[in-house]
């Protein structure tokens, strides 16, 4: 909490004064609390939702902060593959080495492990991609109507923001154009792609948001 919104929640007097211009917000998904200006929100605050946080007698309008992502957009710790959405993201490469020449590692190495190899036998068959472009396929043995593979890395195996905002814009337009619901990605351009994971996370959140889409969106960052 800020000095500011600390020192109102703990002054009843200038409490009630500030909350004349400066309403009190809480963040439903972080808990934290923040000051907005009445001028910027004065026109939507009859349909904001109240709650009275608990310990406590003062009651705050309930809004997401700007820090945290929209509510169809979610951040997860786990595995790509357990995800219960309609399609996932794979992160691949520009499809021009033949996908039998290269290790299987990361997340196209689980799918074919779990989900066989269809995928990328009709991957193939697509011929090279552009870079952040996407490409819809069956999803093989795997629970899904389908996957998504995304040119996120160039021939060099390093991803850049764009390839990785583009990538996450063509995947939902994908995901959008056949009528998919819920879609989960991994970390496009983290690890081998030259990304530390917060900050491929920080750039996919940022385009996503940037997005008009009613899709459920996760994005799952590999672990337990």
């Amino acid at each position: 909490m800020s000095f500011i919104a600390r020192a109102i929640t703990e002054s009843p007097s200038l409490r009630t004064l500030t909350e004349i211009v400066m309403p009190l917000f809480l963040c439903p998904q972080c808990g934290q609390q923040y000051l907005v200006p009445l001028a910027l929100c004065e026109a939507f605050l009859d349909y904001v939702p109240i709650t009275t946080p608990e310990g406590s007698t003062k009651s705050v309008y309930l809004l997401p902060c700007p820090d945290c992502p929209p509510h169809n957009i979610h951040v997860v710790k786990g595995d790509l593959l357990d995800q219960e959405v309609d399609v996932i993201v794979n992160s691949w490469n520009r499809n021009i080495i033949p996908w039998w020449l290269l290790l299987p590692q990361g997340v196209s190495g689980a799918i074919k492990k779990r989900g066989g190899t269809g995928p990328f036998k009709e991957l193939a068959r697509h011929g090279p991609m552009p870079l952040g472009s996407a490409v819809l396929t069956s999803a093989g043995r795997l629970p899904f109507q389908a996957i998504i593979h995304v040119a996120g890395i160039n021939m060099l195996w390093r991803a850049s923001e764009r390839s990785i905002r583009d990538s996450v814009r063509n995947a939902i337009k994908v995901a959008k154009e056949n009528g998919f619901q819920t879609i989960a990605f991994p970390l496009i351009g983290a690890g081998s792609g030259g990304f530390k994971q917060e900050k491929a996370k920080q750039i996919m959140l940022d385009e996503m948001q940037g997005l008009e889409s009613s899709l459920d969106v996760t994005v799952v960052m590999f672990g337990k």
